[in-house]
């Protein structure tokens, strides 16, 4: 399973930094957004919200789960019970 989470983190890559590239499999992809990020091909805009938006999901990882099913929250919802159980 974590080859194929790997496969699919590279090919958001070129997408996290707003670059186009032709896809001919991970290695190759991986060159091409090292060539495009060296060459300054990145919209850094598309960077920043990305990779913020990135960065809140693995530092509040617990809580965004817990705001989600506390906004969607209807009675006897099996989602919400088990959210509500991981709430310290």
């Amino acid at each position: 399973m974590n080859g194929i989470a790997l496969a699919v983190f590279i090919s958001r890559l070129p997408k996290l930094f707003g670059i186009s590239i032709e896809r001919h499999g991970p290695l190759r992809d991986v060159l091409q957004l090292g060539l495009a990020i060296l060459a300054d091909e990145v919209n850094w805009y598309s960077s920043a919200v990305g990779g913020g938006c990135l960065a809140l999901i693995l530092l509040y990882d617990h809580e965004v789960v817990v705001f989600v099913v506390a906004v969607d929250k209807r009675e006897g919802s099996a989602a919400y019970r088990k959210a509500a159980e991981r709430l310290p």
